[in-house]
C-alpha cells in the first residue's frame, strides 16, 4: 500500500486501527446506506495497477482474494475454503469455493486467479506492487525480464477449483500477503475486451467481491458501492450501499459529518481540541511511517555518515507531532513503525523491541556532527531542496523540517518543493530530488514489508542507501531462518538496528489519526494494514 501508499495504502487514514462491534439480531434489523469519504481521488480499480489508498479501499470491497483481513490484520480464508502447505513449505494447495461468481453471473474459477496473477507480474503491466510476488517461483526473474514466459510463474490451476502455488523458499507470511488486491482474480475475457480502459471507470470494472462499483466515470468525486447479489457470501453483507465522496478539505468533511451527511471524517489538528468530548471521536493508530529519504546519488555529502547523523539529530520529533501533526502521529524512534507486529522473542511490539536511541533530538550534537561532516567532505555550505506532496499536512511538515535544519546546522540552506503526489512519486523514482518527504503504509503485518524496501537495488530504495550487513540479515530472514520465527525476528531486529545506526533514512513519525466515526456504524474491522468493511452496517432509524 510508498506514500503513494501509502500509501500510499493508508493515506486516507480510514485504515489505521483495529476494532469490532457485535452485530445485532438480524431478524428485525433494517440496514441503511453508509456515507463514506476519501481524502483523495480514486485513480483506478485495476487490481494490478492500484497504488493509492482510495483505490485499495474500493478494491477491498469489490474484489475477493484467497484471503481477507479480519481482527488485528490477521488473514481469514475468503475465495479459498482451505489451504494446505507441503512439509518443505514450498507448495501451497488452495481449494476454492464452488459457489464463486463474477458480478455478471459468470462462474469464477482457478483460471481467473492464474490469469490475474500472471497479468500483475507481467512487466508490460508495470504493476508497482508486483514486488509482493517476490518469493513465488520465477516472480523475480519474470519481473527482471530474465524469464519471458509469464506462465512460468509458480501458480497452476488444477481443474476449476484448485490452485497450486510454488515458492522459491518458504514464506510463512504468505497468507498476509495474499490479502492484497494485486492477488485478486481477473476475468481474462472482460479484461481483454476492455483493453486499455480496464479499471479506468465503473463500466470497465468487474466485481468478484461483496460490492459493485457504480457511478464512477474515472474522474468524478462521487460514486457508490452497491451490494453484489452474486457474491458467494452475500448473506453476511448487510449494507445495501456505500455512498462515497472525495473531500480533500478537512473543514468540508467536518461540517458534513456534523450535518449528518457523512458517517466518517478525519480531523485536522486544529479540529481535534474542538471535538474532544464528541462521543463519535476515535483515535486510530496504524502501521505507517513517514521519513526523509536522503539521495546519496545526487548529493555526495549524504555519503558521509556524520552529515546524515546531524540531520537526524537536528529534528525535534516531539515538536513535530505535538505542534504540526497534533493528534495524527507519534514521534518515530525506529524505521519500522509501531503497531506492525509482535516480536516472538520479547512478546512486545517489534519496533519497541529494537530501539537503538539513535533517532533522537540533540541540537548540540547535531551541530558538532555537521561541522565535522562538512570538513570531511571538504565543503563549508550546502544548499538542498525538500521534495514533498502539495497537501496541507505535507507542506507543514516540510516547512517544519526546513526551519529545524536551517536553524540548527550552520551553512545549510533549505528550499521546499511541493508538488502533486504522483509528481512527487515520479520524481522520487527517477532520483530527481535531494531530500524526499515520503513514507510507507503496511501491506501486511510483518517487519519485512518495511525492511525489504531498503535492500541494495530495491526500486523503493530511492535514496540509494546500501549496507551489506543489512542486506545479509534480510536475506537470512527470507531463506535460512525463514521457518524459525524467533531466529527470523532476530535477523529482522538486527537489520532494523542497522538502518537506524547507519541512518539509511531519517524517520520522522508514525501515523495515529483522530477521526469522527458515526457510532451507528458497526461491524467494521479496521486494521493497521487495511480495512475490512464487508460486514460493516448502519441501522436505519
Amino acid at each position: 500500500m510508498n506514500m503513494n501508499k501509502t500509501q500510499v495504502l493508508l493515506a486516507s487514514v480510514a485504515v489505521l486501527a483495529t476494532f469490532t462491534i457485535a452485530q445485532p439480531s438480524t431478524h428485525a434489523a433494517k440496514y441503511a446506506s453508509i456515507n463514506w469519504m476519501e481524502n483523495s481521488d480514486l485513480t483506478t480499480v485495476d487490481p494490478s495497477k492500484a497504488t493509492d489508498a482510495p483505490s485499495f479501499h474500493e478494491l477491498d470491497l469489490t474484489q475477493e482474494a484467497l484471503y481477507r483481513e479480519v481482527k488485528k490484520g490477521n488473514p481469514e480464508l475468503a475465495a479459498a475454503k482451505s489451504a494446505k502447505v507441503s512439509k518443505d513449505g514450498l507448495t501451497w494447495t488452495f481449494k476454492l469455493r464452488h459457489n464463486l461468481k463474477w458480478a455478471n453471473g459468470e462462474k469464477l474459477t482457478a483460471k481467473d486467479f492464474v490469469y490475474g496473477w500472471q497479468r500483475t507480474i507481467n512487466p508490460k503491466t508495470a504493476a508497482e506492487y508486483a514486488y509482493l510476488y517476490s518469493g513465488i517461483k520465477n516472480a523475480d526473474s519474470i519481473q527482471a525480464g530474465k524469464v519471458k514466459d509469464v506462465s512460468k510463474l509458480g501458480i497452476t490451476a488444477v481443474g476449476d477449483y484448485e490452485l497450486k502455488v510454488t515458492l522459491e523458499n518458504p514464506m510463512p507470511q504468505l497468507p498476509m500477503i495474499l490479502m492484497a488486491p494485486g492477488f485478486a482474480p481477473q476475468n481474462q475475457a472482460f479484461v481483454e475486451k476492455a483493453g486499455s480502459h480496464y479499471g479506468t471507470n465503473a463500466k470497465y470494472a468487474l466485481s468478484s467481491g461483496p460490492f459493485i462499483l457504480k457511478g464512477w466515470n474515472g474522474s468524478n468525486t462521487k460514486y457508490t458501492l452497491v451490494k453484489n447479489k452474486n457474491y458467494w457470501d452475500k448473506r453476511h453483507v448487510k449494507t445495501p450501499k456505500f455512498n462515497v465522496q472525495v473531500i480533500k478539505d478537512y473543514n468540508t468533511g467536518y461540517n458534513l459529518f456534523k450535518a449528518g451527511k457523512l458517517d466518517y471524517a478525519p480531523l485536522s489538528p486544529a479540529q481535534i481540541n474542538a471535538t474532544k468530548n464528541n462521543p463519535n471521536l476515535k483515535k486510530l493508530a496504524g502501521a505507517r511511517g513517514q521519513w526523509l529519504e536522503l539521495n546519496r546519488s545526487k548529493v555526495k555529502a549524504f555519503k558521509n555518515k556524520k552529515i546524515r547523523l546531524a540531520i537526524t539529530h537536528a529534528i525535534n520529533r516531539k515538536n513535530l507531532v505535538n505542534k504540526v501533526l497534533t493528534g495524527s502521529a507519534v514521534a518515530a524512534k525506529t524505521y519500522t513503525p509501531l503497531g506492525l507486529s509482535i516480536d516472538p522473542n520479547t512478546g512486545k511490539d517489534f519496533a519497541k523491541s529494537n530501539v537503538t536511541g539513535n533517532i533522537k533530538y540533540n541540537a548540540k550534537l547535531a551541530k558538532t556532527e555537521w561541522q565535522q561532516g562538512l570538513k570531511e567532505v571538504g565543503i563549508k555550505t550546502l544548499k538542498l531542496t525538500i521534495l514533498g506532496d502539495d497537501t496541507d499536512d505535507a507542506k507543514n511538515v516540510a516547512q517544519f523540517i526546513q526551519a529545524q535544519l536551517q536553524d540548527t546546522l550552520p551553512g545549510l540552506t533549505i528550499d521546499v518543493k511541493s508538488v502533486p503526489k504522483q509528481t512527487r512519486s515520479d520524481l522520487q523514482t527517477k532520483g530527481d530530488f535531494d531530500i524526499a518527504l515520503t513514507g510507507w503504509g503496511a501491506d501486511f503485518n510483518d517487519p519485512i514489508n518495511f525492511l525489504q524496501l531498503k535492500i541494495t537495488g530495491s526500486d523503493f530504495n530511492t535514496g540509494k542507501w546500501s549496507n551489506k550487513t543489512f542486506d545479509k540479515y534480510i536475506k537470512l530472514s527470507n531463506t535460512t531462518d525463514v521457518t524459525n520465527p524467533k531466529q527470523r525476528f532476530k535477523d529482522l531486529g538486527k537489520a532494523e538496528r542497522i538502518i537506524q545506526e547507519d541512518v539509511g533514512v531519517v524517520p520522522l513519525d508514525n501515523a495515529a489519526a483522530t477521526v469522527l466515526w458515526r457510532q451507528s456504524v458497526k461491524g467494521a474491522i479496521i486494521a493497521s494494514n487495511g480495512n475490512e468493511l464487508k460486514e460493516a452496517y448502519k441501522l436505519a432509524k
